[in-house]
């Protein structure tokens, strides 16, 4: 049951993350299929989700953008698929060096900060779908801004309408205990096709559609072809900061569930099940993955009991890969922006802030800065002042304990 209560979760959740790594959706629906049968193999978590996620899909767009490609040139995908490898590979190197450890000294105040300024940028980069209006890709916020006040005038009201009632029932029926049985994801995409298909809302209204997705697997890619060395070293900073977010992202979540069921997580398999999940997909359409939060905890609480949770929703992913792709000809751009303002919300930590202002000043400075610097900077930047403030903390609250 848990398996199949993630697999229906995690297919419009794909496909609308896909979206804000500059991808068509389904590649969204390839990143949560093989990622989650390779965790099965080898991975030692009992409830951790593997699959596409907001976070890491913004820094894959980030960081193929920054090579100088638009997502709607040809290049693009094997740019992601590249720098999917390559984050897979520094994965496998973190771990068998143990390396990967460092992450455990990145402070939490600093990972939330990250991750609040994530959610600011992805919820923004999603009001083109919301509204209905065109948005140019940027990674700050200021830029982003700009664009939407410009364009707010063009808004489609129908896509809008449709797009907050989508995003409403979705966080309605999250926060409701009564109602945890109901398959709201499946319901709201189902309707909203139907709606959108018999009263011809794409012709009339102008809602954006997603249109044809492809049925069936893509021929084994290579990203390397055609790459050369000097574009590879460009590339290795951002692959670096990817796989610590992939760490940070899957282990903390791993160990929280691990705690609570009462089993200790393995680390080295843990990072031979990431990176062999990142490396191996890079070659079949599958993006950077990470664990995810909240489909892990739909599957904690729907009671799986092994890895086997993963296995079951990959099966259904991939029926639908193989099956089911044509029936979301009419899904609507707006549902699928909901379905990613529904999620990205909850990761803008205000509790941390008031917990901080009350009980440690000084590391809401550091949060601060890591949010700040996010936001007006950018992902990369931002990440890198956020490592760099948690490694300046060690080091100074290393030096008092010395003294």
């Amino acid at each position: 049951m848990a398996g199949l209560t993630v697999g229906i979760m995690v297919i419009p959740q794909g496909m609308a993350y896909a979206t804000i790594a500059g991808l068509p959706p389904i590649y969204g629906l390839y990143t949560a299929f093989i990622p989650s049968v390779l965790y099965f193999l080898f991975g030692s978590s009992k409830h951790l989700v593997v699959g596409p996620t907001a976070v890491v899909s913004l820094m894959i767009e980030s960081a193929a953008s920054s090579s100088g490609l638009h997502p709607s040139e040809p290049g693009y995908p094997q740019m992601v698929f590249l720098i999917t490898l390559m984050s897979g590979i520094f994965l496998f190197i973190l771990g068998i060096t143990q390396v990967g450890y460092l992450a455990n000294l990145i402070s939490h105040p600093v990972i939330s900060g990250f991750t609040s300024a994530a959610a600011f940028l992805i919820g923004f980069s999603q009001l083109k779908h919301l509204f209905g209006i065109s948005m140019p890709r940027d990674s700050t916020i200021i830029p982003l801004v700009k664009h939407f006040v410009n364009n707010v005038e063009d808004t489609n009201g129908w896509c809008l309408l449709m797009g907050l009632i989508g995003t409403t029932i979705i966080i309605l029926f999250k926060v409701s205990k009564k109602t945890k049985w109901i398959p709201v994801p499946l319901f709201l995409v189902v309707v909203s096709i139907l709606l959108t298909k018999y009263l011809k809302l794409d012709e009339i209204a102008h809602i954006k559609i997603v249109g044809t997705i492809p049925k069936g697997f893509l021929p084994p890619i290579n990203p390397l072809n055609n790459i050369s060395e000097s574009k590879l070293l460009k590339l290795i900073p951002v692959s670096i900061q990817i796989s610590l977010v992939i760490v940070m992202e899957s282990v903390s979540i791993g160990k929280t569930f691990a705690a609570k069921s009462g089993y200790t997580l393995q680390a080295t398999m843990e990072f031979i099940a990431l990176s062999l999940s990142n490396i191996v997909g890079s070659f079949f359409g599958s993006y950077a993955c990470a664990g995810s939060f909240t489909r892990t905890a739909v599957n904690h609480n729907s009671g799986a009991k092994s890895p086997l949770s993963n296995l079951i929703s990959g099966i259904l992913v991939m029926f639908t890969i193989l099956v089911l792709t044509p029936l979301f000809y009419f899904l609507p751009y707006t549902i699928l922006a909901a379905f990613v303002l529904s999620a990205v919300y909850k990761l803008f930590d205000y509790q941390e802030i008031i917990f901080l202002w009350r009980v440690k000043k000084r590391d809401l400075i550091v949060w601060l800065s890591a949010f700040l610097g996010t936001l007006f900077l950018g992902i990369e930047l931002g990440i890198l002042i956020s490592i760099a403030m948690s490694f300046f903390i060690v080091v100074v609250a290393s030096s008092f304990v010395s003294m």
